[in-house]
């Protein structure tokens, strides 16, 4: 087990309302409260000390849930932790964690008699793998927000939403929309630009309030499943040939990127609320397009 040889820590913890300590585990009441188990992470991190759990809510490729493992190992952001994952036939990592999305994640399985504990003995890290991008970490962090977090509404900074085709040689536009302004980019580069080491960035020109008024109400209407399960963000490499609704949520909370390419899932079989969500893009997108022509 990889932790810090001093024993200061198991002090420490013994002496948070909720939460005992074993040598293989650390047991959390069903009433212990977030701060206190962020006080347990500050105390983890201090020390070095890895950690696992099993979230049967996270979305699953195979059997339902995955197990996830916390560690200090090739971390270097602060109040953060590395965190690898995986179940039956699969496995993922290194990403780069928030230490208040692991407090919302641990508090919320708690709450709901999903785990009682989390293991500190022999954690399994998965170290082989390649620390994942910028893109990639921001994506882990809102689904982990998405699942956990008792979110009943979302307010974003901004929206940006639009279609890519590989087989569409003209023109192609992303839309930008924030609480009162709409603006448009249409420099014909978010293809490249996402594989880049700075990723999109979104530049481009305000457009008329009547514009605007045709796309306000997308930001009000994000369904909630977007943001509970996963969905390949926009640092992608996976077909020749793309498809791609695009989606960009930003919020005080989360900050997600979302493309969703019809060769990889056919718009038929999305789930009802993110179906009909595509469609009022896409009718947005067309109205626009009219618009302008």
């Amino acid at each position: 087990m990889m932790r810090n040889s001093d024993k200061n820590f198991e002090t420490e913890i013994s002496q948070l309302k909720g939460i005992d300590i074993t040598s293989k585990v650390i047991k959390i009441a069903n009433d212990t409260s977030f701060e206190n188990i962020i006080a347990l992470l500050k105390i983890l991190r201090t020390h070095k000390v890895p950690f696992a759990l099993y979230d049967g809510y996270y979305p699953s490729p195979s059997d339902p849930g995955a197990y996830l493992s916390y560690s200090q190992e090739q971390n270097e952001t602060e109040n953060a932790w590395s965190m690898t994952l995986g179940n039956h036939r699969w496995s993922g990592g290194i990403y780069t964690i928030s230490e208040n999305n692991i407090a919302l994640q641990i508090h919320n399985l708690v709450r709901n008699n999903q785990i009682d504990s989390i293991e500190i003995d022999k954690v399994v890290f998965f170290s082989h793998y390649e620390k994942e991008n910028k893109d990639k970490n921001r994506n882990k962090n809102a689904l982990l927000y998405g699942i956990h977090s008792s979110i009943n509404n979302i307010n974003p900074e901004y929206l940006i939403f639009g279609f890519f085709s590989s087989d569409n040689y003209g023109p192609y536009n992303i839309f930008k929309l924030t609480n009162d302004k709409l603006f448009i980019y249409n420099s014909e580069t978010w293809h490249s630009q996402r594989h880049s080491r700075l990723g999109y960035l979104f530049e481009g020109p305000e457009l008329s309030k009547e514009k605007f008024n045709i796309a306000k109400e997308l930001q009000y209407e994000i369904p909630f499943d977007l943001l509970k399960q996963n969905w390949s963000g926009f640092y992608t490499t996976d077909n020749k040939n793309e498809d791609k609704f695009i989606l960009e949520i930003k919020t005080k909370d989360f900050h997600r990127t979302i493309s969703i390419d019809s060769y990889d899932i056919e718009t038929d079989e999305l789930p009802v609320e993110i179906r009909k969500y595509r469609m009022k893009v896409q009718n947005a997108v067309r109205q626009l397009m009219e618009y302008s022509a």
